[in-house]
């Protein structure tokens, strides 16, 4: 759950030119602290107690300066009917990152448009609760499933990510958890495990946006290279 909201915050505060950047940098993130549990606390602390205990400290800090640092998210605020902050949170990130060429008058527009948008956005939220409220009465639970599932192409592409996402996974987390059954060092292995995270979230940067590739074609061309090697 953490990670789910710490990730979507991750997503509203980036601007869409670094949002993959800024989505890569998490992953090196987690990458970082993987390699981190091995050296120097797991080689210090062999206990796994002490281990645990020195972790959940570190963290402390770090959580204290999420808390006194980060902004709320203004998509939320306008799920709450807060429009207000709403507008006030959504101008401030546009002004952090609106282009330095632009005039007074560009800058005055935008803003007024965020802030209109934004009502129009939460209005429009209110319709559709109510159609849903309405909705309620005459659709059973059965019904609604297979509402979502009523497009043949849209299931088909889910259906595809499910479950390259779940081979990913399975594989990702499969040598992880096994690191420790592996020959040699159980700490040294670990680690290698989390470095060898780095070239693949660098390159991803890379090679995701190369108009000669596209994204299907990277998809494609990753899970090919995985099953081979």
């Amino acid at each position: 759950i953490y990670i789910t909201a710490e990730f979507n915050l991750l997503m509203e505060n980036t601007g869409t030119k670094k949002r993959t950047l800024a989505n890569i940098l998490y992953g090196v993130g987690f990458s970082s602290g993987c390699a981190i549990c091995s050296y120097p606390f797991a080689l210090l602390l062999r206990n796994w107690r002490d281990l645990q205990l020195s972790l959940s400290l570190l963290t402390v800090p770090v959580v204290l300066l999420f808390y006194l640092t980060l902004e709320e998210s203004w998509r939320w605020l306008m799920s709450k009917d807060r429009i207000g902050e709403a507008q006030a949170l959504a101008v401030k990130f546009y002004d952090k990152q609106q282009a330095s060429n632009f005039t007074i008058e560009k800058q005055e527009h935008d803003r007024n448009l965020i802030r209109k948008n934004i009502v129009q956005l939460v209005n429009l939220s209110k319709m559709d609760s109510n159609s849903s409220k309405n909705l309620k009465s005459s659709e059973s639970q059965i019904q609604k499933y297979k509402n979502a599932f009523q497009y043949k192409s849209i299931n088909k592409n889910t259906t595809i990510l499910i479950a390259g996402f779940l081979t990913v996974n399975l594989v990702y987390y499969g040598l992880s958890l096994n690191a420790g059954n592996l020959p040699g060092d159980a700490i040294f292995n670990n680690a290698i495990l989390s470095i060898m995270d780095f070239p693949g979230y660098l390159g991803v940067n890379f090679l995701m946006d190369l108009k000669i590739l596209g994204r299907k074609n990277f998809l494609f061309l990753g899970f090919s290279l995985a099953g081979v090697f």
